[in-house]
């Protein structure tokens, strides 16, 4: 007799290790100040085309570390 692993207990397991490891990465991001975590940013130079554009800054992601926030802000001279 061969045992298999009921896949609904393997998905919710490993649904719940990604879970664990975005919590842990996301507790030191913050969200990006360019696009004030959205990702997009509109087009910065004219265009026929209104769709916004990849945030130049965190690349879509929405999120970027404290220091590259810092970074960007002190190059817009503004403050966290």
């Amino acid at each position: 007799m061969v045992l298999k692993p009921n896949q609904a207990i393997v998905r919710g397991w490993v649904a719940e290790e990604i879970a664990k490891v975005r919590d842990a990465a996301d507790a030191k991001l913050v969200d990006c100040p360019c696009c004030r975590g959205d990702g997009l940013v509109a087009r910065p130079w004219p265009s026929p085309d209104p769709d916004p554009v990849v945030c130049p800054v965190c690349d879509q992601a929405g999120r970027v570390t404290p220091e590259e926030r810092d970074e960007w802000l002190g190059w817009r001279g503004e403050t966290a």
